[in-house]
C-alpha cells in the first residue's frame, strides 16, 4: 500500500491519472464488479460515509481533487516491479486471482 499527499506526486511519479484525463476508454476495456457492502444497509452506510471518507485537502472545499485520482495495482520483488496495473476509471481493478498468481511466481 502506498500513500500520497495533497501534492499527489507519488501518483504522479508512477503514472497514476485522474478521473477525466483521457476518453480514449472503451467498455470492453473496463472490468468493474459492484463490491459487496452487505445489501441496503451496507450501500446506504457508504453513501452516507462517502464525504467524510474523501481525501479533502483542509481548508479546501468543492469536488475534492483525490476523489478523482485513480490507483493501480503494483506487485514488487526486490527493486524491479513485476506486475502493474493502471485503473481506467474508479472500481476498475484487476482480477485478484491474477495478481495474487503474479505474486506466489515471483
Amino acid at each position: 500500500m502506498f500513500v500520497d499527499g495533497y501534492d499527489f506526486h507519488a501518483y504522479n511519479a508512477v503514472g497514476f491519472g485522474s478521473l477525466g484525463e483521457s476518453m480514449d476508454i472503451s467498455a470492453s476495456d473496463i472490468k468493474m464488479t459492484a463490491p459487496e457492502l452487505g445489501g441496503f444497509g451496507g450501500w446506504w452506510k457508504y453513501i452516507s460515509n462517502v464525504m467524510s471518507l474523501s481525501p479533502v485537502e483542509p481548508g479546501k472545499s468543492g469536488f475534492p481533487e483525490g476523489v478523482k485520482r485513480l490507483g493501480g495495482t503494483f506487485v514488487v520483488k526486490g527493486n524491479d516491479v513485476v506486475y502493474q496495473w493502471y485503473d481506467k476509471v474508479p472500481g476498475d481493478h484487476p482480477d485478484l486471482n491474477d495478481v495474487m498468481k503474479v505474486v506466489q511466481d515471483a
